[in-house]
């Protein structure tokens, strides 16, 4: 008889959270919520948390050498583990922003991250009105059912995306450099 170890429900996790199915009927599920009804403080956090956080963790991490140096060598061993990347025998040297020291440099991650976060806020937004118009506008077509037929057809695409990832990425596998 065969335990299930943390790690055999992790790589299941994984496996179900990145086939194509489970994600178009994830999609489509989450679809049929209307973001007006999302909890306010859902959608406060949706829209404003891209930004703190692209400020708030740069800044954390300047202050924390430590911390900043966990994170170089994991994403140095993350980098030279991934078979997509691996260029040579030994890890690549972590990414300058990681590794940056100073008071300008790390004025200019934060600003860096908040705008960049501010653009993420911005297409969230930008989301929660297309979410809306679609709908109103399904409902001016009297179409029965719109935000089912909004789900059928978001879960669909990612399904449809999805499948379309994976064969471009066994074809690249398959393709000689």
């Amino acid at each position: 008889m065969r335990h299930n170890t943390t790690s055999d429900t992790c790589r299941n996790l994984a496996k179900f959270l990145n086939d194509p199915l489970s994600q178009g009927i994830g999609t489509g599920a989450l679809t049929l919520i209307p973001a007006r009804n999302y909890p306010n403080w859902l959608r406060q956090t949706l829209v404003w948390g891209p930004p703190v956080a692209g400020g708030a963790i740069p800044a954390y991490l300047a202050m924390n050498p430590r911390v900043r140096r966990k994170l170089s060598a994991r994403l140095a061993i993350a980098e030279h583990s991934n078979p997509s990347t691996r260029t040579g025998l030994r890890p690549q040297e972590p990414p300058r922003a990681v590794l940056s020291k100073g008071n300008r440099s790390t004025a200019s991650m934060s600003a860096t991250g908040t705008a960049i976060g501010a653009g993420v806020s911005l297409l969230v937004v930008g989301g929660f009105w297309a979410d809306e118009k679609l709908e109103q506008g399904l409902r001016r077509l009297k179409i029965p059912f719109p935000r089912g037929v909004m789900a059928a057809a978001a879960g669909a695409l990612t399904w449809w995306q999805l499948k379309q990832d994976q064969k471009r990425n066994t074809e690249d596998r398959h393709t000689p450099r």
